[in-house]
C-alpha cells in the first residue's frame, strides 16, 4: 500500500461503467463484475475525482463541506482511496 502525501494524483480507473440512483452513485468495476453503492461522503468524493485530483484538494473541500478536521479528514480518505484501489476504481500516483 502506498502512502498518500497532499501531491498524491487520485484518478478513476478506465474500467469501470456507473449510473446515478436517487442520491446514490452505483459504480460497477467491469474487471471483476463487482458493483458498489456510493452514498453521501462516497459519493461527494467520486464526484470530486471526475477528472484526475491532488488528494490536498481532495481533502481541503471535504473539510469544507463536512466540517472535519485536517488529520482526521486525510486519515479516512486515505483509507477510501486505498479501498477504491483495491477495488479497481481508482488509481493512486503518488508524487515525491
Amino acid at each position: 500500500m502506498q502512502n498518500i502525501n497532499p501531491s498524491t494524483k487520485i484518478s478513476r480507473s478506465e474500467s469501470y461503467l456507473d449510473t446515478q440512483l436517487d442520491d446514490e452513485s452505483i459504480v460497477m468495476q467491469i474487471e471483476s463484475g463487482n458493483i458498489y453503492g456510493m452514498g453521501n461522503t462516497a459519493k461527494t468524493i467520486w464526484d470530486m475525482i471526475v477528472t484526475p485530483a491532488l488528494f490536498s484538494g481532495v481533502v481541503e473541500k471535504l473539510m469544507k463541506e463536512y466540517k472535519v478536521d485536517k488529520e482526521t479528514c486525510e486519515t479516512e480518505a486515505s483509507r477510501f482511496f486505498h479501498e477504491m484501489e483495491k477495488s479497481g476504481l481508482v488509481r493512486i500516483s503518488v508524487r515525491s
